[in-house]
């Protein structure tokens, strides 16, 4: 269970190829429909991920699933949530986690979304274009009560590139910065002063990669999602 507790507060991929200049494009289009860039919300589909920590963590694998939505209010107001399963392969152990999904707004909340409690953050907002800019996150609480500030800014963009055994088309990297709002020191490695997280969000599929390094630019761990299956 503390390994699924712990994958919760990823938020995606990372892939063994890492794009390359050479597959840039001069010019990046801007896309409006965040919706698209986001996990799917087919019942039909499971996902497969593999995560790679810094030793000596050990790697592992899980499942990501799209449970459906309901129609319970945030205390923004927000509604419908999609509804987001996170297992070991096993299926011993799960949680869920609740996101709301439109074209202007991606937020993901890490537990129940009606409680103001629950961590959230904003994981893309209004267009995606390079350059693009916000506040993903404000007094974000960490597992061990820790707060932090999370900027996000679109760093690049793909016309195509590889994650797992698959191609991907129309793919924006996405980095996250944290920054301390307190004392206390977070858990979590994403989440510590001046780390950074890149998400690799594709069209149609969502992230695709992940890469998450320290204030002093190593790698942490990495996250790869390997397939998509039927169930």
């Amino acid at each position: 269970m503390k390994k699924v507790l712990f994958l919760l507060t990823l938020i995606s991929s990372f892939s063994s190829c890492v794009p390359s200049p050479t597959e840039n494009v001069n010019v990046s289009p801007i896309f409006v429909e965040l919706h698209s860039f986001y996990t799917p919300q087919k019942i039909t589909q499971t996902f497969l991920w593999h995560f790679t920590p810094h030793a000596p963590m050990k790697d592992s694998a899980y499942f990501l699933e799209y449970f459906g939505i309901n129609f319970r209010k945030t205390p923004e107001g927000i509604l419908p949530l999609s509804l987001f399963g996170i297992s070991d392969t096993l299926r011993k152990d799960s949680i869920i986690n609740e996101g709301y999904i439109s074209d202007s707004l991606i937020m993901m909340y890490y537990g129940n979304a009606s409680d103001p409690l629950t961590p959230r953050i904003v994981l893309l907002l209004d267009t995606l274009k390079v350059g693009a800019n916000w506040i993903a996150a404000d007094n974000f609480l960490t597992k061990n009560g820790a707060k932090v500030g999370i900027k996000a800014v679109v760093e690049n963009y793909y016309s195509e590139t590889q994650a797992g055994k698959s191609t991907y088309k129309d793919v924006y990297l996405v980095s996250y910065t944290s920054s301390l709002e307190g004392t206390q020191i977070p858990f979590e490695p994403q989440y510590q002063n001046g780390a950074r997280l890149d998400i690799y969000y594709a069209r149609d599929i969502g992230d695709i990669l992940e890469i998450c390094k320290d204030s002093r630019d190593s790698v942490v761990f990495k996250n790869e999602l390997v397939e998509t299956r039927l169930r």
